[in-house]
């Protein structure tokens, strides 16, 4: 069965775990890349989670076979640190909706 992955910096690992979500750690943004790299043809991957900020320092070949996968879906970690709750709600909502196509609402703190 797909699982839910998560490539994510040390500091905000405990939290995916802390949510049943299996994670990968990367300390930078070269580290991650043959972690993401193994989960594009990985069976197990339904979703990768990757910080953003290792999406962007992929090479443009890597992301245009990201875009063009139905399998594993990647879907960016925003780094909102700092923004406001209304903006960090509406920014996972919007993930949500392009992901799965539906408005959810997301509330709570």
């Amino acid at each position: 069965m797909p699982k839910l992955i998560a490539v994510t910096d040390p500091y905000r690992a405990d939290g995916f775990r802390l949510a049943g979500v299996d994670v990968l750690e990367a300390a930078n943004a070269e580290e991650a890349q043959p972690l993401i790299q193994s989960l594009l043809d990985s069976e197990d991957a339904g979703v990768v989670a990757v910080n953003a900020g290792f999406l962007e320092a992929l090479s443009d070949r890597t992301r245009s076979r990201i875009d063009q996968l139905i399998r594993p879906v990647v879907i960016p970690i925003p780094s909102v640190m700092g923004a406001e709750v209304g903006e960090r709600r509406r920014y996972i909502a919007d993930l949500i909706r392009n992901a799965i196509g539906f408005q959810i609402a997301v509330h709570g703190e």
